[in-house]
């Protein structure tokens, strides 16, 4: 992975990214949670073996996170990951990406859709935060779409998956824990978790498969 900086009106935005596409994988975007500086591009540290099996990743840093600098807002972010994406999608002669986002990644993810949903071909949420919020706009969703969350999640609660039966969203759900609803789950062998993705690394692959497949 190699890092990259975009200067703007709001600091410094930083991402990481594979310097090369061979296969030409499809892209997408990562987005962190996390509203500390604790949250960045190396969270996915643990898991860039994996998701490098499906894709052409696009790690983000949100201003003021990781080496991005500056204190830019929820449109600073969006406004500058749109000229990035762009010019990625143009270098790769591609037309779309996707998007994984958790927790308050995801939020960013379901803006991003709201703002271009031709662009997205699939979006990827973990533990998503706001559901509720984008629940209308994710009904009318086209695309490939899979929820990954620890039904006992101590931060985001899974009673917000209500969201997606209440308005008919079509997504593939994987679970920490059993559930009716979900296409695959693991069983639990530590504490609820906000962070699925880490701790049912193997689960995670069958979401990030179904997702970029």
């Amino acid at each position: 992975m190699k890092s990259f900086f975009r200067q703007g009106d709001h600091g410094t935005f930083h991402y990481e990214m594979p310097e090369h596409n061979p296969g030409k994988l499809p892209i997408a975007v990562f987005l962190h949670g996390g509203s500390t500086r604790s949250q960045h591009t190396k969270f996915w540290g643990p898991i860039l073996e994996i998701i490098q099996r499906y894709c052409y990743p696009l790690l983000t840093d949100r201003f003021g996170h990781g080496k991005s600098t500056g204190t830019g807002g929820l449109q600073a972010n969006l406004e500058v990951m749109d000229d990035i994406v762009g010019d990625i999608l143009s270098e790769q002669e591609q037309s779309q990406i996707y998007l994984v986002g958790r927790s308050a990644g995801a939020m960013y993810a379901m803006r991003m859709y709201e703002s271009d949903p031709d662009r997205i071909a699939g979006m990827g949420l973990v533990a998503p935060a706001s559901l509720g919020t984008y629940a209308d706009k994710l009904s009318q969703f086209d695309g490939i779409l899979t929820l990954l969350w620890d039904i006992d999640d101590p931060v985001v609660s899974f009673s917000n998956y209500s969201h997606v039966a209440d308005h008919g969203i079509r997504a593939s759900l994987y679970t920490i824990g059993p559930h009716p609803d979900a296409v695959a789950s693991a069983s639990r062998e530590l504490k609820p978790s906000h962070v699925p993705e880490l701790m049912a690394p193997e689960l995670f692959d069958a979401f990030l498969k179904q997702l970029l497949s």
